[in-house]
């Protein structure tokens, strides 16, 4: 499928051919996962995610594991592109051969992620990376997708934002299995951390979400986060839990590739002139039923999924 995996011109075409629908490649990589260790990174815009990646990634590199980071970013809706880049704001990185970063854009999905970022996950957990760092988008409680993918989540918090923790306590604070307090020296590091504690609550699979203050431009506390990850990791390994993330990753997979061949059909000029048909006709009943009857054609019996 690829000659050499550390051939980065080679990777960029595979994970390009990966978010054009490529459903041949996508199976290879399930086929041939090798078992990565895999970190998501979520949090509210401005909280350092971009910054501690790059921290936690000199760490592995230094035990000269290979590292790959997928980073999430909103679309633009207009060319679906990514409208952020975290390969700029990952610059330290750049004279390092072990490592790749990426952008992908959400292309406007919901979740923090985009629908093949578990293809991506595959691709370089069979390319042989030992550690895959995923940054979700960062817009709020509704980012919880990364659980389905990643091993180990890591929610971001900083002191400076007043009422954080409540606006996304719905969705990330349950989702989280250790959560950090960046820029730990710019406010009340110490009173946000209480307020966490009285959020999180021990995993069904009793794990204890663990809390660390960080300033990461400072790269301080980054030891501690790296071997909180690592003693998690542990954890799942220990108590035969690796399998069940890699069922659930999986099944998250095909969900995706499902919602987003339906998501084209929505989005498709056949949608646009059943909606034109609705307007002008003001029939909803026939309008809906002409809808459902084209989703029963695709996804029925003469569906190609």
């Amino acid at each position: 499928m690829i000659n050499d995996v550390n051939n980065k011109m080679e990777i960029s075409k595979l994970i390009t051919k990966i978010e054009n629908h490529d459903d041949e490649l996508s199976t290879w990589a399930i086929k041939n996962i090798k078992g990565a260790q895999i970190i998501g990174i979520t949090g509210v815009f401005g909280s350092g995610k971009s910054t501690i990646i790059s921290k936690l990634a000199l760490k592995y590199l230094a035990e000269n594991k290979k590292v790959a980071i997928l980073g999430i970013d909103p679309s633009s809706p207009f060319s679906g592109g990514a409208v952020l880049g975290d390969r700029i704001r990952m610059k330290e990185l750049n004279k390092y051969d072990n490592v790749y970063v990426r952008s992908l854009s959400s292309r406007g999905k919901i979740g923090g992620l985009s629908y093949f970022t578990a293809d991506v996950v595959n691709l370089f957990d069979a390319l042989g990376y030992d550690i895959i760092i995923i940054e979700t988008v960062g817009s709020g409680q509704d980012e919880v997708d990364i659980y389905n993918i990643a091993h180990t989540v890591v929610v971001i918090h900083v002191p400076t934002l007043g009422d954080e923790v409540q606006v996304i306590k719905a969705g990330q604070m349950e989702i989280g299995d250790i959560f950090v307090v960046n820029k730990a020296d710019q406010g009340p590091a110490d009173e946000k951390v209480r307020e966490i504690e009285t959020l999180i609550t021990p995993k069904n699979n009793g794990w204890s979400p663990k809390i660390v203050k960080t300033v990461a431009i400072r790269n301080q506390n980054i030891d501690e986060l790296k071997n909180l990850i690592d003693e998690h990791y542990k954890f799942l390994k220990e108590n035969n839990l690796l399998k069940e993330k890699l069922i659930l990753r999986i099944k998250y997979l095909i969900k995706q590739h499902l919602n987003y061949k339906l998501d084209n059909i929505m989005n498709s000029t056949l949608s646009d002139q059943i909606a034109e048909k609705l307007l002008k006709d003001k029939d909803v009943k026939s309008s809906v039923n002409e809808l459902l009857k084209i989703l029963g054609d695709n996804y029925g019996k003469g569906g190609n999924i």
